[in-house]
């Protein structure tokens, strides 16, 4: 699964890197209901037990947007109530955006972050990808196994490293509460 996702999402890099503008703009066409926390994009997060394993608090979705937005994580919802868009708000404008794509069994988080001007090169796109996750889904719609791989950030190009999580379930249903396990490249649990 691992080794399948990094070659596919290699090859797709540069051009989803340059098509970020319609990517963005897609999912803000698709984002007919918004919702707003205030603080981090966490809420998004499609691993599980994320928020338990870091302590989060309980985040409360608002429909009324605030008056000014600094700070605010902005949520986009389609017409499934999917998450479609997670933009968080900083410096007056979209600072973060993350844009979930989905397809049979599969879910994609693409995360393009805003390049100040200072840093950005002559000529360069205003957001730049910096990660691409993937979630697979089994045959009854829960997650099997979640990876992420980041090439640097905003400001500087790295080497691509990949995180990944596999997830088994007791004959109930539920999620294991095995703790995770350190593996060679990644989590597992």
């Amino acid at each position: 699964m691992i080794d399948e996702f990094r070659v596919r999402t290699e090859a797709r890099w540069e051009g989803l890197a340059r098509s970020q503008a319609a990517i963005r703009a897609d999912a803000e066409a698709r984002a007919i209901d918004r919702r707003w926390a205030h603080g981090g994009s966490w809420a998004a997060s499609l691993q599980l037990f994320y928020a338990e394993r870091f302590e989060f608090p309980p985040l409360r979705l608002r429909r009324k947007p605030p008056s000014d937005t600094e700070g605010w994580t902005e949520y986009g919802f389609d017409e499934q109530q999917r998450c479609v868009l997670v933009r968080q708000h900083a410096f007056g404008q979209a600072y973060q955006d993350g844009v979930l794509v989905y397809e049979d069994g599969r879910s994609e988080l693409l995360e393009f972050h805003w390049v100040q001007d200072w840093a950005r090169e002559p000529g360069g796109e205003e957001h730049k990808l910096v990660a691409v996750e993937q979630q697979l889904h089994d045959d009854r719609g829960r997650l099997g196994s979640w990876a992420r791989i980041v090439r640097g950030d905003r400001y500087d190009d790295a080497a691509a490293h990949c995180r990944w999580e596999e997830y088994v379930y007791r004959p109930d249903g539920r999620a294991g509460h095995d703790p995770p396990r350190a593996s060679g490249r990644g989590i597992r649990s």
